[in-house]
């Protein structure tokens, strides 16, 4: 109704159709209608009442209640048979009960203080592999200065975490006090009302910074909101567009972007970042000596030889420790050994597979035996089958020194199942054929080949392998 006043006070005012339709942006036959109309039209409105309105104070009690709309929508139908669509009731919601405006509070930081850090998704073309690559953005701003570092990782796992931290360290020069964090699940396993649990490898990391961790309320990101702008920063300032011909080339470009971001001036305090950071550098406490030593981590149960298996290679245990489950830690050269936060064992990482390392003290008493010992002691529990026997362990240590005793143990179960003398003759016919697997000498006892004689001069024992075809035992 307002703009027909208005035209009709612009013809009384003598100005012309075609003008008046130019000025009001519409077309000259409206403002003819209009001024030829005897009176004022007001445009009709429908009072239909929305099919939320009976459940208003329900869905009140709801948004009380932090329930997302979503779970709204779905209560209606499901409880109330309500089938409105789900924009419907956004903006029934918006209308009729509106929410109070989130007020924050200006954070304001001590240099040196604190560091803010998150991950983001960011997408770059990468020309050598054809395709747009999605990297983990990993970024750090210290929000005093509000100087920026940030890097592209491959994954957001502990130990790429962890390295991430201590380039950031480096590149600001120090470590500060504390370090806001969100609530990823490597990091914060717990962060409730009442409850509040880090990642052990975590807190030992923070611990060998020097760090307090601070992680933010959950579904509270504005408490970073420094590090929030950062990776929206990186997302629409840096990524946006990219092309790049490699990974690392992609790498080198944003620290170059860094390092021009870091001169820009700040848009709150109106000074140049690196500038106001020199106020800061000094406050940030020393970075440590060396590189954090990361331990991977699994559990394990301990044997009841004392060990635990560990990559098909075998870990000795104090005896005390035998059935209960420990926590096994380790890097690229050591292993170590957990119980109820005590470490019991440490070992160096050996190579292969099927080797034991064992520290005799761990063994109760009655088991230690000297690598020495404990040969002799099957020497003559070898002897005692027969002088084959005796002689078919001695090649057995010669040319499986490692693996003896995988050998001699089923030859001690065949003994009793067959009795020592046709054990001893088998064990004769094959050490005149240097063979070692197990299967031959059983298939020479169950066959009785040990009573043929052959009519052939057998050559001496060699360390180089069988001198005679296997048809002649088996």
């Amino acid at each position: 109704m307002n703009d027909q006043i208005t035209i009709r006070t612009l013809h009384k005012q003598k100005v012309s159709n075609v003008d008046i339709a130019e000025q009001m942006k519409c077309h000259p036959n409206t403002i003819s209608n209009i001024i030829n109309r005897k009176t004022l039209i007001e445009k009709p409105t429908r009072h239909k009442p929305s099919v939320f309105e009976p459940q208003k104070e329900t869905i009140k009690e709801w948004l009380d209640k932090e329930l997302t709309l979503v779970k709204i929508h779905e209560k209606l139908a499901g409880e109330y048979h309500i089938h409105g669509s789900y924009d419907a009731l956004r903006r029934f919601v918006k209308k009729h009960i509106p929410r109070p405006s989130q007020v924050f509070g200006v954070q304001e930081h001590l240099p040196g203080q604190e560091i803010e850090t998150d991950f983001g998704d960011i997408w770059i073309y990468i020309e050598e592999e054809q395709k747009k690559v999605k990297f983990q953005g990993q970024g750090f701003i210290l929000p005093y200065s509000g100087k920026r570092f940030a890097l592209l990782q491959d994954d957001q796992k502990l130990e790429t975490t962890f390295r991430g931290f201590e380039k950031a360290f480096a590149y600001f020069g120090g470590v500060p006090r504390k370090v806001k964090i969100d609530n990823p699940k490597t990091l914060v396993i717990t962060n409730k009302r009442y409850e509040l649990v880090f990642n052990q490898h975590f807190m030992e990391f923070a611990e060998h910074a020097g760090f307090i961790p601070n992680p933010c309320t959950p579904r509270k990101p504005e408490q970073k909101g420094a590090v929030e702008g950062t990776i929206k920063y990186l997302q629409r300032n840096f990524s946006a567009g990219l092309v790049c011909k490699t990974r690392q080339e992609a790498r080198e470009k944003l620290r170059v972007w860094l390092e021009d971001a870091n001169k820009k001036v700040h848009g709150t305090y109106k000074q140049a970042i690196n500038e106001r950071f020199n106020q800061e550098r000094d406050r940030l406490q020393a970075l440590p000596n060396d590189s954090f030593s990361f331990f991977h981590r699994d559990e394990r149960k301990v044997g009841k030889n004392c060990h635990i298996n560990f990559a098909n290679n075998y870990y000795s245990v104090p005896f005390s420790y035998v059935d209960k489950q420990v926590t096994v830690r380790w890097n690229d050269s050591v292993l170590r050994i957990v119980y109820e936060g005590k470490e019991i064992a440490l070992h160096k990482l050996v190579t292969g597979q099927g080797n034991f390392t064992t520290v005799r003290a761990h063994m109760p008493p009655y088991k230690i035996y000297s690598e020495t010992e404990y040969q002799t002691y099957h020497e003559n529990k070898m002897g005692q089958i027969g002088p084959n026997g005796h002689q078919y362990f001695i090649m057995l240590l010669r040319k499986q020194p490692r693996y003896w005793y995988q050998t001699v143990r089923p030859i001690y179960g065949m003994a009793q199942e067959f009795g020592s003398e046709p054990v001893n003759k088998a064990l004769g016919r094959a050490l005149s054929y240097g063979a070692m697997d197990i299967r031959i000498i059983r298939n020479i006892l169950e066959k009785k080949l040990y009573e043929i004689v052959d009519n052939v001069v057998l050559p001496e024992f060699s360390d180089t392998g069988n001198s005679r075809n296997l048809e002649y035992y088996t």
